[in-house]
């Protein structure tokens, strides 16, 4: 009875949430809240694995804001995945993540998109986008820090999965390093590839076996390169095909900017932003942006800011680029109900 319960507030929350998403860009709070605290009552009068869906609930929280913070969706998104993982019943979740069974409601939400919007990429680029897009991909400094990066995390993750017991496989590795990657180049952009050299150097010397093992390296070097077309040549190229060119008296509130605005001499100019990276944190650690870069998108306030300052002729530009957005809401309402039919249909199940 308490799933079918589930399953017909999940229904309910995907209908309504998917609707208002296409169609106003919003997902509301007064669903999304409700449907968090239904989960929990659910959860209590079921009787279900309380503590696993505790830690369910905690490592569906961590992902979404880290997500939120990698600008790879919204703080809405954020809440509307916390609601699913929440509703979804434990019983019905793959085995595959044993500790975090939402999990698979982000693979399955997250593949099917990157498959659509890596199409929509390519099909929408010019042969010299994607030459600029692999070229800005493959650059020496930016490929040697993402290395020290990785390999400084990989052997956290290594250690943190063999505590409590876990296989970490390649595909989840990915999965993982993208989002602790995406997540800390936000909090720690100053600082993090000095962190991350220390710590590679620390585990270099507790794995130096390991380090002369070629299957090491082997595996390392598929990381990096999986990484690498993901995080710099697949969302650099999504640059050129979602980006909207908008004039200033044209901006809308929550459009999310491609191009960051800065104040130099008394005059307001704008720097490509193409997609938040770490190199591109490392390298803009000293230009102060007038505007939040973060997936909340441009106030009214900001807007009536930039016209202002434009009306006076102290805009040296005309236009921004924006980033075309798409609902989410559909997509990980999809991804939920791929869930139920794991493993039939999806072979990372």
């Amino acid at each position: 009875m308490y799933q079918y319960a589930s399953i017909f507030l999940i229904s309910l929350l995907g209908t309504i949430s998917s609707y208002t998403d296409i169609k106003n860009g919003k997902i509301l709070n007064m669903l999304v809240f409700p449907m968090v605290f239904a989960a929990i009552l659910l959860a209590f009068l079921s009787q279900a694995h309380l503590l696993l869906f505790s830690l369910n609930a905690l490592l569906a929280f961590m992902f979404g804001f880290s997500l939120y913070l990698a600008r790879l969706w919204s703080a809405a998104d954020s809440k509307l995945f916390l609601a699913f993982a929440l509703l979804f019943p434990l019983g019905l979740y793959p085995k595959n993540f044993v500790f975090f069974p939402a999990f698979s409601l982000l693979l399955n939400s997250f593949v099917p998109a990157f498959v659509v919007l890596f199409g929509l990429s390519l099909f929408r680029t010019t042969v010299q986008e994607k030459a600029d897009a692999l070229k800005s991909a493959l650059r020496p400094q930016q490929l040697l820090s993402l290395a020290i990066i990785l390999f400084a995390f990989y052997w956290l993750l290594f250690y943190l999965f063999s505590l409590v017991a876990l296989p970490l496989d390649f595909f989840l590795i990915v999965i993982l390093l993208f989002l602790l990657v995406s997540a800390m180049e936000k909090v720690l952009p100053r600082k993090m590839v000095v962190v991350s050299a220390l710590l590679a150097a620390l585990f270099a010397l507790l794995n130096l076996k390991e380090l002369f093992q070629p299957n090491f390296w082997i595996f390392f070097s598929l990381i990096l390169i999986m990484i690498v077309f993901l995080r710099f040549f697949t969302l650099y190229l999504g640059f050129f095909a979602f980006g909207k060119r908008a004039e200033i008296n044209d901006l809308k509130p929550g459009a999310v900017l491609l191009e960051g605005v800065y104040e130099k001499n008394g005059l307001l100019e704008k720097k490509r932003l193409f997609f938040p990276s770490l190199i591109n944190a490392l390298q803009d650690i000293k230009t102060n942006y007038l505007f939040d870069l973060s997936a909340k998108g441009l106030t009214a306030e900001n807007i009536a800011f930039l016209q202002k300052k434009n009306k006076e002729g102290k805009v040296r530009f005309h236009s921004l680029l924006t980033q075309e957005t798409l609902p989410f809401a559909p997509l990980l309402f999809l991804g939920t109900l791929l869930t139920f039919f794991c493993p039939l249909f999806l072979p990372w199940c």
